[in-house]
């Protein structure tokens, strides 16, 4: 045949160049996706069989190269079917694939590749390819979408243009060739051109779909993962207990919370990448191996107590929960303990006093007595009068006496069940129970028994050594009670420290927290935010004619009021300061705010407590003041209970004993009681640098409301924009290279974060500029997102590390 080996050669190195390049870029990227595997082979299919036709030069090879070279080319179509199916179609499995083109192809491979028809055989190859090419055609159509119907489309034409090749080759080998066998070699020359065309451009257009499509969903899936390690490290961090997060396979520790660090006073970089054992945290290496056998045989531990040594060589009791997690393939065994030398204290001081107990019991007196192995009484001295109350002959008269005298519960049941278990294995016992006295005194005896064997080793019967504990037992109840009291008095005074001593409501300090915390959430959801602040009308003159301590009572019937009344477990009633309380509503409109503070007015109203020097009442009322604030409110958080206030004044001088809710700002945009970010101890993290371009970025905020009051150009307005951008980068950069010195664990989390405010902040600047969005909504990310919200949450979790520096 007159084959052009020039033209082959180029074609034969395009396929392998593509062929490379995908093997290289692609499968080395992207080492889970069988389809890819599926083309390359496909590829290499075709191409080792374009060059096996060079084999027909040698006559004795014309027929075997012939056979193989269309195999081949029939599995390398099949295998872009199975990788395009495989790719586009996700709920087909490969297997099935397989099947379906093996089916196929052994139907077909008789008259394809064996015939010794020339025109059968040519016609039966069209056939298979044309079948395979409209597959293809079909599922990329199918699979097309707004977001990849280029590279589809490019797809599609490409293996259109293969079905109609072999449309048109199979309309020449059946009305032309049998008159013209001269352009068989022509026919080939060009099936094979045809091959490589639709593995290069194939490639191509494979290569462009999957960088789009497979690159979007790794990285969805990585934002997945950081999310998830996101929330495991929250978890970690707001523990309150100690956690440590170490290797299966070596120990080396990869993570310790601040709680853990504190107590045993490491720093992080001097427990991370370090054991266990380096840093000496066992008592012992015999403790350690107990704990590293007991975990294998178990899997897990919970309440698992030992004494840890911190870095200064002092000691704690931890109890100690562990299990295991696998995060990518890596075990990794989760520690969680918590300091309880305290509660061990108390437990040895409970056993001490257990000890004394019995010890003084033991040696008082014992009732000894020796039963046969019926249980009837053989012998006994004469306690048993002050244990029993019966007497001697009593005691005698009655069959298996011990059973007789106990009382009927599952005391009785455990005992018998320990008789029966000891006595048959001839072993000795002991247990405590209850037994009722002849006088109907209920007493707790502590009794040890032991078989009495005979020389032959036969049983007969028993011996008992009973003590009256039931002393021991009330010493030992009363000293269960008193740790529980001391439990209740310690949980009362970690309530004390966040609430009001005398009224039992939320303190001020814990108010100022929970309204900044609403405030920012209120920002960020838009959800509208309530405030009521109240006062006791004429409290002065109530305590002039009261007295101070009826004054006290009062209060605590109107907190006691407010308790009832505010019912959802979000709203916060606090006491501001002496009369006044404020009441914090989130999610709650207006109207929904005025009804709750009408409800509080009246019920305190309906308490009828006399007020006999009162201008307006014979009993005790309250005035009320309402503030509501949604998103776009200019007011600061410091500033939220002084509009509350401002209404509640307003509702004094209007008649008292009422509602007033908080007239509307004025439109005009030139008060002073307008949103400022004021700066305060509470977002001073202790560094020099940090905290002086915190304050800056907080002067830039207040400059551009300054620009919205004196009412400037738009292109003012963005001019202060692109200054406090500029501001923040450079801020961002150099916190990021500070957190870097210190060795901040998180510093990558922390500059991703940046990143991603300064990004969606540019978005927003981009709508302003477009008149998309109003300056106000720019203000309220660029203020609460970025300055505020993000100093107040995120920038004071790596304060204390500044602290240690």
């Amino acid at each position: 045949m007159n084959f052009d080996v020039y033209s082959a050669t180029i074609g034969i190195t395009i396929a392998i160049v593509f062929q490379f390049i995908a093997l290289i870029f692609h499968v080395k990227m992207h080492k889970k996706e069988q389809f890819i595997m599926w083309w390359v082979l496909g590829m290499g299919l075709s191409v080792v069989g374009l060059l096996t036709i060079y084999l027909r030069t040698f006559p004795s090879l014309n027929r075997g190269a012939l056979i193989v070279s269309n195999a081949l080319t029939i599995f390398g179509q099949g295998a872009f079917f199975i990788a395009i199916e495989s790719y586009l179609n996700k709920n087909i499995k490969v297997n099935k694939l397989k099947t379906i083109l093996a089916t196929g192809i052994i139907v077909l491979i008789y008259f394809s590749v064996f015939s010794e028809i020339t025109v059968l055989r040519m016609l039966t190859t069209s056939i298979v390819l044309l079948v395979f090419s409209v597959l293809i055609v079909r599922r990329l159509y199918l699979s097309k979408s707004d977001d990849n119907k280029d590279n589809i489309n490019f797809m599609i034409a490409t293996f259109l243009l293969n079905a109609i090749y072999w449309i048109a080759r199979a309309a020449i080998v059946i009305f032309i060739l049998p008159t013209h066998p001269e352009i068989y070699d022509i026919i080939l020359i060009f099936s094979y051109i045809m091959v490589l065309l639709v593995c290069t451009l194939g490639t191509l257009g494979l290569i462009l779909l999957i960088n789009k499509n497979l690159v979007e969903r790794e990285e969805k899936e990585r934002l997945k993962a950081e999310k998830e390690r996101l929330k495991f490290l929250t978890i970690i961090e707001t523990s309150p207990d100690l956690i440590l997060v170490s290797k299966l396979s070596d120990g080396e520790i990869v993570l310790a919370n601040k709680v853990f660090l504190d107590t045993l006073g490491y720093e992080t970089d001097e427990v991370v990448g370090k054991t266990t054992m380096e840093l000496n945290i066992w008592e012992n290496s015999e403790t350690r191996a107990k704990f590293a056998n007991d975990l294998k045989i178990n899997k897990k531990l919970s309440h698992y107590e030992n004494r840890f040594v911190r870095k200064d060589k002092s000691k704690f009791i931890g109890s100690m929960s562990v299990s295991t997690i696998t995060i990518e393939d890596e075990v990794f065994i989760i520690s969680i303990a918590r300091d309880v030398t305290e509660l061990k204290e108390i437990e040895e001081i409970l056993q001490e006093s257990k000890n004394k107990f019995e010890t003084i019991a033991m040696s008082s007196a014992s009732w000894e007595a020796w039963f046969d192995e019926k249980g009837v009484l053989v012998w006994t001295n004469d306690l048993i009068e002050a244990i029993s109350g019966l007497t001697l002959e009593e005691d005698f008269a009655k069959n298996d006496l011990i059973r007789n005298l106990l009382i009927s519960d599952d005391s009785q049941e455990t005992l018998d069940e320990k008789f029966k278990t000891t006595l048959e294995l001839q072993r000795s016992g002991s247990s405590e129970a209850r037994i009722k006295s002849k006088d109907g005194s209920c007493k707790w005896i502590l009794i040890n028994w032991r078989p009495v064997i005979s020389d032959k080793g036969e049983f007969k019967g028993f011996r008992t050594s009973i003590v009256d504990i039931t002393e021991k037992k009330k010493a030992e109840f009363a000293a269960t009670e008193l740790a529980q009291q001391l439990k209740k008095e310690k949980e009362v005074a970690e309530r004390n420290s966040l609430t009001d001593g005398m009224t039992g409501l939320a303190n001020r300090r814990y108010l100022d927290e929970q309204i900044m915390l609403e405030y920012f959430r209120m920002k960020r959801t838009g959800e509208k935010l309530s405030i009521i602040m109240l006062d006791v009308d004429f409290f002065k003159l109530y305590n002039d004619a009261y007295g101070h301590l009826q004054g006290d009572e009062c209060l605590k019937m109107v907190a006691k009021v407010l308790k009832t009344t505010i019912k959802r477990a979000t709203d916060i009633a606090a006491r501001y300061g002496g009369e006044e309380f404020v009441v914090l509503l989130p999610d709650t409109d207006e109207i929904g705010a005025i009804k709750v503070a009408e409800t509080l007015r009246a019920n305190v109203e309906a308490m009828k407590m006399e007020h006999k020097d009162s201008r307006i009442s014979d009993v005790v009322t309250v005035s009320i003041g309402v503030a509501t604030f949604d998103k776009h409110s200019l007011v600061a958080p410091e500033n939220l209970v002084q509009k509350a206030d401002e209404a509640l004044y307003e509702a004094k001088n209007s008649g008292r004993n009422k509602v007033m809710p908080r007239a509307e700002e004025l439109k005009v945009l030139d008060s002073s009681d307008f949103l400022k970010v004021v700066w305060s101890s509470k977002f001073e993290s202790g560094h020099e640098g940090i905290d002086a371009q915190h304050k800056e970025l907080f002067d830039d905020s207040n400059e551009i409301f300054e620009s919205i009051l004196s009412v400037k150009t738009k292109e003012e307005q963005l001019e202060s924009l692109m200054k406090i951008m500029d501001d923040l980068k450079e801020h961002f950069d150099y916190e990021e290279e500070v957190l870097r010195e210190i060795g901040y664990p998180e510093v990558n989390y922390h500059a991703v974060s940046h990143m991603n405010l300064m990004n969606n902040a540019k978005l927003f600047i981009d709508k302003f500029q477009k008149d998309e969005v109003e300056i106000i909504e720019v203000l309220n990310f660029i203020i609460f997102e970025v300055i505020a919200d993000h100093l107040y949450r995120q920038d004071r979790l790596y304060f204390p590390y500044l602290e240690k520096v």
